[in-house]
């Protein structure tokens, strides 16, 4: 039996009580800064401001409040304080070693840490003897310090040898600030100028010829970077060029930070740019910010321009971009491994999707100037439509897709599909050569008034009347009674139709026919729409919104707020002033617009999928959450719901368990095939609870039976003799965890892992994530096992325990909170009502139906 995704979508999309929508953010109270926020126009002096305000080095990390004090959190100093408390009028902090230094107003500066014990004559000038300091910067076990008068001075603290950074070039004066690495120093004049010294890394210490005109450096490992007035940025050492200055790009530069070979560009807009040796990436990031920090592994640490600090933790997934694709883009096309852009002045750039690959198409060809418009194939092959109407190819060419007719003139669109080229007319007529196979070249020969054209399977025309042709593969899979249509996009995969009602039909090859209509009523008119990189397709808004909904099913998977974009090509964007950035899927890992929901019953988050369920039973399914759209829709009144990375299950009032999901491929005649976990047993019988595991499932019967089935691990599903009378479960990847009414634990599965205490007993409450087993107590108090967690011993009034997503937290009578992942997080919350711990973070539901979040990428106040 085939199965329909239209259908099941439907049947979910009108049931009263359960319905999946593209958008159920409520936009109620929230507890931390609304992330969308406007950006305002930094200038440079306000960036370098903020970034002595931040600091981040291997985990750890401060910040300087606005009240001068300072806020320390990560991984502690040896012997440091969680707080500085005392410490005020502080303008710049920074650490290294064991050590962390503060600069205050009045030109002192304070320390904390633990030195190591050194010889005086290594160690330099005390900076607690320092009263003319105005710039602060160590690394590797030295602080630097400028002087008012100029001078720079050393203090070394670590047993090491000595640094070689420590020998400060004789005269140099006239230094007003200073940034150090690892390995070098630079040193900024006030004449603009700048000066290097330590060990040469791949030429960091190298500054070129005729750097003048220089406000703001950063050291990092191996590189160095200048920051100029005009907002222009130098870079210089690894994978730079030495013999020249390797200018960025970009004209608005307000800030610069410096990683290992790596350095991170903050625009005037907020934006962030990652430059890696001479390419570049951007990514449309909601929170705008006003300070980069970046010394280490340890990730991006930002200041937003609400004076909140940010983790954007997406900068590693962007594709890098060389210089002359980063500005001045007029227009773009793409295939699976390249892309290729007309820039503003007519000439053509391409480059491919996977650093450092180069691409695979061949090099554009002398007279591709003047260009208009331009269009690659995924069999290697481009067309561009010169801004005389004429049309020239270049690429692959074993069909002769790329040999253009002599006689072709007057062109205005062009669309390159696979092993075939088609132009469009100025007269609407259509013309196609290349591989005739299923006939992509012969075009109708009644097709006439044709304005629009898309090549893919099959091709479609949209001619002036509103009416859509097609031809060539899969031409028959047109849906019959379009709405008049204004315009087209057309894939491998599938193809769509933007009709004058905003509303949008996709369908494919198997004639799976989806309706959107979430945009029907909209305020904002749409101005295109296209093709995504996965099975997306992507919606742009006049007001800059992006919205990217699923193609089988028509669900909203990704909106960007406010973009700026004027073109979307799969995961490509090009802004209004030409920019080139990154859109995708892919940034699921980042919290920060679940900030604006509340009344939440159920929340399942990780760096590809989001599933959430609202106290109204609606349901918002986003991500790469193929395996998950096949939500039945006739189940009702459900209790409670359990989601992993591969199905789904939930349970009824009536104690049923329903599964879904659980795809992991497709017959040749479109009918899908599911995994066993997705599947119920016919004889389950009634069921207290569920828990969805990774690859397989488990269940308590009402009877206080244990059920596992699915496809993996074999251990797990083999469950002990003794796992009976039990009244909780819980399972973690490879293993499983029982609680028995009285008060003991049984666990099964993973063998390699630390074993569960023996004599464990008088537990109240279990859970379990990835390998570990965490159990609270009757007494309050709280043990953990397994390959990474450690039993909390200061802990004696806990009353709730949650696992998932690899982090456990812990609750307690006083509403204190402790997450075991490592995050910032909160100190004590009240009138708690649910806690959902997600990949890189953690969630929580308060009574009166608002949220607190925290976790990576959320912007928080230290």
């Amino acid at each position: 039996m085939r199965i329909n995704l239209w259908n099941t979508r439907s049947a979910i999309m009108i049931l009263a009580a359960f319905i999946v929508t593209a958008v159920i953010y409520s936009y109620g109270a929230a507890t931390t800064a609304d992330a969308a926020e406007k950006a305002t126009t930094l200038t440079i002096e306000q960036a370098r401001s903020n970034q002595k305000r931040i600091y981040s080095r291997d985990g750890h990390k401060m910040f300087v409040r606005e009240n001068g004090s300072v806020a320390v959190w990560g991984t502690k100093l040896s012997g440091e304080p969680s707080t500085p408390d005392k410490l005020r009028n502080v303008i710049s902090v920074t650490s290294s070693g064991n050590v962390a230094f503060a600069l205050k107003k009045d030109g002192t500066v304070a320390k904390w840490g633990k030195e190591d014990n050194i010889a005086d004559s290594l160690k330099g000038t005390n900076p607690a003897k320092a009263k003319d300091v105005v710039n602060i910067s160590a690394n590797n076990g030295t602080l630097f310090m400028v002087h008012k008068t100029g001078k720079i001075s050393f203090y070394h603290y670590t047993d090491d040898g000595g640094d070689a950074k420590t020998k400060i070039p004789k005269g140099l004066t006239n230094v007003s600030d200073v940034s150090a690495g690892p390995y070098h120093v630079l040193a900024l004049k006030s004449n603009g100028t700048v000066v290097a010294w330590g060990k040469d890394q791949m030429g960091n210490t190298l500054v070129p010829k005729g750097l003048t005109n220089v406000v703001d450096v950063a050291a990092g490992w191996s590189v160095s970077v200048a920051l100029r007035k005009d907002g222009t940025a130098v870079a210089w050492g690894s994978g730079m060029k030495t013999d020249k200055m390797q200018v960025a790009p970009y004209k608005d530069i307000v800030a610069v930070s410096a990683g290992a070979n790596e350095i991170y560009l903050l625009r005037s807009d907020g934006s962030v740019v990652k430059w890696l040796e001479d390419k570049y990436a951007a990514h449309i990031e909601s929170t705008k910010l006003s300070a980069v920090s970046r010394y280490s592994e340890d990730g991006l640490l930002g200041m937003s321009q609400d004076g909140s600090v940010v983790r954007p933790d997406m900068m590693s997934t962007v594709p890098f971009i060389p210089a002359e694709g980063t500005t001045s883009i007029a227009s773009l096309s793409a295939n699976d491994n390249d892309y290729l852009a007309v820039k503003e002045d007519g000439t053509v750039v391409s480059w491919a999707k996977f650093w450092p690959y180069e691409p695979r198409l061949a090099k554009a060809p002398k007279t591709a100037t003047g260009i208009a418009e331009v269009s690659i194939s995924r069999d290697d092959h481009a067309l561009a439509l010169k801004k005389d109407g004429t049309v020239i190819a270049w690429g692959n060419n074993d069909y002769g897709q790329s040999n253009v007719p002599s006689d072709l003139r007057n062109v205005k669109a062009i669309a390159a599909g696979y092993e075939y080229s088609l132009a469009l007319t100025a007269q609407g007529t259509v013309v196609g050569w290349g591989n005739k196979k299923f006939g992509n070249t012969d075009i109708p020969k009644e097709l006439t008034d044709v304005i629009a054209i898309a090549a893919g399977g099959p091709n479609l025309a949209l001619k002036k009347d509103g009416t859509v042709v097609a031809w060539g593969y899969n031409a028959k899979s047109l849906p019959l009674q379009m709405p008049a249509a204004v315009a087209l996009a057309s894939d491998d995969e599938y193809s769509a139709v933007l009709h004058d009602d905003h509303t949008i039909t996709l369908w494919d090859e198997f004639n799976h026919v989806t309706r959107i209509t979430a945009l029907q009523n909209s305020k904002n008119a749409i101005t295109s729409i296209s093709s995504g990189y996965f099975t997306e397709l992507w919606v742009l808004l006049d007001n800059g919104t992006a919205i990217a909904y699923d193609w089988r099913t028509g669900i909203e998977v990704k909106r960007y707020e406010n973009t700026g974009l004027k073109q979307i090509i799969r995961n490509m964007g090009v802004t209004q002033n030409g920019d080139t950035v990154k859109l995708g899927l892919d940034d699921y890992s980042s919290l920060v617009s679940l900030k604006k929901l509340n009344a939440i019953k159920y929340l399942f988050v990780n760096e590809n999928v989001r599933f959430i369920v609202g106290k109204d039973n609606r349901i918002t399914i986003q991500g790469y959450a193929d395996y998950l759209y096949n939500l039945p829709g006739d189940i009702q009144n459900i209790a409670k719901y359990s989601v992993s990375n591969s199905h789904g299950l939930a349970l009824t009032t009536q104690g049923k368990a329903v599964g879904w999901g659980g795809v992991n491929g497709m017959h040749i005649n479109g009918d899908l095939t599911y995994r066993p976990e997705a599947k119920i047993p016919s004889s389950l019988g009634a069921v207290k609870d569920i828990v969805a595991g990774n690859d397989f499932s488990m269940v308590l019967t009402k009877d206080g039976e244990v059920k596992v089935w699915g496809t993996y691990p074999p251990e797990v599903k083999k469950v002990p003799a003794n796992a009976v009378n039990v009244e909780a479960i819980s399972a973690g990847t490879y293993h499983a965890v029982a609680l028995k009414k009285d008060g003991t634990v049984v666990e099964w599965g993973d063998s390699d892992r630390e074993k569960m205490p023996k004599g464990l007993s008088n537990v109240k409450a279990i859970a379990a994530t990835g390998s570990e087993t965490m159990v609270l107590k009757n007494d309050g108090t709280v043990e953990c096992w397994g390959v990474y967690c450690d039993s909390p011993t200061n802990i004696k009034n806990a009353i709730s325990i949650t696992g998932a997503n690899g982090h456990f937290v812990i609750y307690c009578k006083d509403g204190t909170i402790i997450d075991y992942g490592g995050y910032y997080y909160p100190s004590k919350i009240t009138n708690v009502d649910k806690i959902f711990p997600l990949s890189k973070g953690t969630l929580v539901t308060k009574k009166d139906g608002s949220t607190v979040i925290w976790g990576t990428g959320i912007p928080f106040k230290p």
